[in-house]
């Protein structure tokens, strides 16, 4: 009897000291398997975080670049038609005709380059004769020109006729006269609208173009952020965050709107005031973990 005793307490302290080992061994495996799923779950995100910045980064300068292309088409259309025009010895006649000839040749800017003076001398390709109390001398686009010899963006402005937004493009020109001679041509950015309208990111991530001159949003595929300023105390949260982060490097960062977060780029145009924003939700980038 009292060897049985016994030995029921060595199988009662067996399975005592079982129960301790499992009792700590189980809950370190199961610590030791969450931090591994953790740090994997973390190593994994930031691969992917990472993967996003690169294609977002990379989508908006690509983006970016082509609409630099398109600008500097355009600039070197004009500073070909500038050369000619001071190169050439044209008569005013023959100055007229040749400028004629610069309409309809792209449909971004169909009405051609016009030229006025300080003398209130104008003329329009497309025979638009200025009213009485227009002065060339105080119109933005000829105190724009005057302030460069090369053909240059301005700032942009919204078309009370068309509702389009418009871009000039002015150059002091050279002149035998007395007369101070700017010539200009206004480009409808709608060709841009629809480039930026056509660009991809992700399935839902978006691009909007700039204005930095007057920080007004210029082209968006959400007709509504037409014309949208850009300010750091705006009520739309996208906005406000980008706003204050217009003028940082253009690395990739985040901006929380509401329950979303943004992941941002900003592309500066050249030749231009612009800039190009382009913005998708975080939770997208992260979709497959």
């Amino acid at each position: 009897m009292h060897e049985k005793t016994q030995k029921t307490k060595k199988e009662f302290n067996r399975f005592s000291i079982k129960a301790k080992l499992i009792s700590v061994v189980v809950p370190i495996v199961i610590i030791s398997i969450l931090t591994l799923l953790f740090t994997t779950f973390i190593i994994s995100q930031n691969i992917i975080v990472n993967y996003g910045n690169d294609i977002i980064q990379s989508t908006s300068e690509s983006n970016a670049n082509n609409i630099e292309a398109w600008v500097q088409e355009i600039l070197s259309t004009f500073d070909e038609v500038k050369n000619t025009l001071e190169s050439g010895n044209f008569t005013g006649r023959m100055e007229r005709n040749y400028l004629v000839s610069t309409m309809n040749r792209d449909p971004s800017y169909p009405y051609g380059i016009y030229i006025g003076d300080d003398k209130g001398n104008f003329f329009d390709p497309g025979g638009w004769q200025p009213p009485a109390d227009y002065v060339i001398a105080e119109r933005e686009w000829y105190k724009e020109g005057i302030t460069h010899d090369s053909m240059t963006f301005g700032a942009t402005y919204l078309d009370a006729k068309t509702g389009d937004y418009i871009v000039s493009a002015t150059s002091k020109l050279k002149t035998s006269t007395s007369a101070t001679r700017v010539m200009a041509i206004d480009i409808y950015l709608t060709e841009v609208s629809n480039m930026i309208s056509s660009m991809q990111l992700f399935e839902t991530g978006a691009m909007f173009l700039v204005d930095k001159a007057t920080n007004t949003i210029i082209t968006h595929k959400d007709p509504a952020m037409i014309n949208q300023l850009m300010e750091e105390n705006s009520a739309i949260p996208l906005l406000a965050g980008i706003s204050k982060r217009m003028n940082d490097e253009n690395d990739v960062f985040e901006v929380k709107d509401g329950i979303d977060t943004y992941m941002v780029s900003l592309e500066d145009v050249e030749n231009t005031n612009w800039l190009l924003a382009a913005y998708v939700p975080r939770s997208e980038v992260l979709a497959d973990l």
